[in-house]
């Protein structure tokens, strides 16, 4: 597998009580694993995958440089009881591959 970069996952922003444990300020780092982090919710970990998987390898979607953020995206969780909102930030080091 070639180099990727590691990746944090942040809670930004929460409503509700989280029937996982997790609450604002919760924060995991992905690296080259590149697994479900323990302590992170499974659903919320699914719902992400996609923008994780680009992240990793260096993808810029338009509307992050519009925003002036090309490292930067976010994700919110599929429970509708409690909506948290992930923000998904590239750490600049690559890990090697």
């Amino acid at each position: 597998m070639s180099a990727g970069y590691e990746l944090e996952i942040t809670v930004v922003k929460q409503t509700g009580f989280c029937d996982e444990g997790i609450n604002e300020g919760a924060k995991w780092y992905i690296g080259e694993d590149f697994k479900c982090p323990a302590g992170m919710c499974g659903a919320a970990w699914a719902s992400m995958y996609y923008k994780l998987w680009a992240m990793r390898f260096g993808a810029v979607h338009p509307w992050m440089e519009k925003q002036g953020k090309p490292d930067l995206v976010n994700a919110v969780c599929p429970d509708v009881a409690c909506p948290r909102v992930f923000e998904i930030r590239r750490v600049k080091e690559k890990y090697h591959g």
